[in-house]
């Protein structure tokens, strides 16, 4: 409540864990991490303040596993035989 009116609420049915709010909503832990475990669904939000190298980091990996596929299938396809008679 803010001077009277509601501004937000939070609450936990069968569906999940409900956090909303008027304003900002702030997940903050001041002497540790804050840790997501299972599924987080960014979808339909906008995300600010993120750090580029967290981002760049998985572009990489992703680079990376795309350069192996595509060796993979060169590999492939260069050890197939096509039509061949024995």
């Amino acid at each position: 409540m803010d001077n009277g009116s509601p501004r937000g609420s939070i609450f936990g049915d069968s569906s999940g864990f409900h956090g909303d709010n008027m304003g900002g909503v702030y997940i903050k832990s001041t002497d540790d991490m804050v840790y997501f475990d299972g599924e987080v669904d960014f979808s339909n939000a906008t995300i600010s303040r993120l750090k580029i190298s967290a981002v760049e980091g998985v572009q990489n990996k992703l680079n990376s596993l795309q350069n192996e596929i595509g060796e993979i299938r060169g590999d492939l396809f260069n050890g197939l035989s096509i039509n061949a008679i024995i």
